[in-house]
């Protein structure tokens, strides 16, 4: 009865920080990971990790040998301690790693001291499972699309890398697809996380795996979208440029079997000693499972539909006749458009404007209206410079400047070739879909970041039906 007890009370201190992290946190994390335009899969990770937790302290009540060492409980409520100070300071991402840190040491105190060591990975996979992708986008986005360009590039001959573009005579193909950029990062890192738990590796061990992760999710990113500037180019004799997304899963498929596989010799270096799922077939099995799921993945995305369907109801939009007191004349979309409609999931229109003087003679203004209508909170809603960054344009910001309606639009000045233009970006509330009240509506935010983040939240006060509306001026 003493050994029972003893292994009950091993399991309080995760069971305290999980309780402090839901109170503190659950109803941010549910909301982020749940509601429209969530991380839903990070959630079911996250509870997948909860539930595996849960059925191991089970099968060790009677036999756990619990041996939490000072320094693990002192790491947990130092954790602790400092996500509580600091809530209210920090952003929201930033408290939530404080507490899963927090859950981790204390879920490492529970444990024999032999799993102590097999189960390092379990701290990056909780941080895995935050809803931290929205916010990566924002920062490395660009980054990440631009450095697979880059290397790209480097491999393929005589092509050269403009902005997030493959440039090669008169073809342009752009980095910015589904599985690219911060989407593969995520998903390769987890993976690499995963079969780091399945095959019990240390917290050494873990952190290659991670790295060798980092690096085929670059390495991943280069290669698809040098296949697809083949297939686009007619330099290999399959269309990849067909199949975006399946090729992107292809690379990503490379990548698991290259994980599992280093995984698996790390995990016999260590003398079959377990994991996570010790004793199961899983372990044995994972490489021709992993193989087979891709597979499977990639032949049901060729067979389905490569771009995403316009969102679906609301009838037709009609589009405003007119902008800042000036007529607006549907215009041929040029590459800068082209780029701005890519995998987007909205309706797109480009305008010119133009002044009563220049419509009498039939002349058009040296204006571009690029209007980007929305139903729903989207995170492929990218921001007016990600897009002229990607087409190759050097930015430089702008102060932020209100109209006639008290509205505030961010701005800045982008540069190619010698040839200025000033862009300006506002995102405007119009609840019941009427476009034509767009232009006097004094709901507004001046850049999407802010726009998805007031709107994607649960109980937000505003709809996330908008119009995204950039303004281009030739300078």
């Amino acid at each position: 009865m003493t050994r029972t007890r003893t292994s009950y009370a091993g399991f309080l201190p995760p069971f305290a920080a999980l309780c402090a992290l839901g109170a503190a946190m659950g109803r941010w994390l549910w909301g982020r990971w749940f509601s429209v335009g969530g991380e839903a899969l990070q959630g079911y990770l996250f509870f997948a990790i909860l539930l595996g937790f849960v059925a191991y302290a089970a099968k060790h009540r009677e036999d756990a040998d619990f041996s939490a060492e000072p320094a693990e409980l002192v790491m947990a409520a130092v954790f602790l301690a400092t996500g509580i100070l600091a809530f209210r300071a920090v952003p929201r991402l930033a408290a939530a790693v404080l507490f899963m840190s927090a859950l981790y040491w204390s879920m490492r105190s529970s444990m024999p001291r032999e799993d102590k060591i097999r189960f390092a990975a379990l701290w990056p996979m909780l941080l895995l499972s935050l809803p931290y992708e929205p916010s990566l986008q924002f920062l490395l986005g660009y980054p990440l699309r631009r450095l697979a360009a880059i290397l790209a590039a480097a491999v393929l001959p005589g092509v050269s890398a403009s902005g997030v573009a493959l440039a090669g005579g008169s073809l342009e193909v752009y980095v910015d697809a589904p599985c690219a950029g911060v989407g593969m990062l995520s998903w390769t890192l987890t993976l690499a996380g995963g079969v780091s738990l399945i095959f019990g590796l240390d917290g050494f061990r873990s952190a290659i795996m991670l790295t060798a992760g980092l690096a085929c999710a670059i390495v991943s990113n280069a290669f698809r979208a040098a296949l697809l500037y083949a297939g686009y180019a007619g330099l290999a004799p399959f269309g990849f440029q067909r199949y975006e997304s399946a090729t992107g899963l292809f690379c990503f498929a490379l990548s698991g079997i290259l994980l599992a596989s280093a995984a698996r010799r790390m995990g016999k270096a260590r003398a079959d000693s377990g994991g996570f799922l010790a004793g199961t077939n899983i372990r044995r099995n994972f490489e021709p499972a992993a193989l087979l799921l891709c597979v499977v993945s990639i032949a049901v995305f060729m067979a389905g539909r490569e771009n995403p369907a316009a969102d679906a109801g609301g009838g037709p939009v009609r589009w405003p006749t007119s902008w800042e007191g000036q007529a607006l004349a549907p215009a041929q979309p040029d590459e800068t458009a082209e780029f701005f409609t890519r995998d987007f999931p909205g309706e797109f229109m480009e305008f010119s404007s133009m002044n009563e003087a220049d419509a009498e003679e039939g002349y058009f203004s040296e204006t571009q209206v690029l209007m980007r209508f929305v139903r729903t909170a989207t995170r492929k809603l990218h921001p007016a410079e990600d897009c002229f960054r990607g087409a190759g344009y050097r930015i430089t910001p702008t102060p932020l400047r209100a109209d006639r309606n008290g509205r505030r639009w961010s701005g800045f000045i982008a540069e190619k070739s010698g040839r200025p233009v000033a862009v300006r970006q506002c995102v405007i509330s119009v609840p019941d879909g009427d476009l034509a009240a767009a232009e006097t509506s004094d709901v507004s935010w001046p850049d999407v970041s802010s726009w998805y983040w007031d709107t994607a939240r649960p109980g937000a006060e505003h709809s996330p039906v908008a119009l995204a509306v950039t303004v281009v001026e030739k300078l």
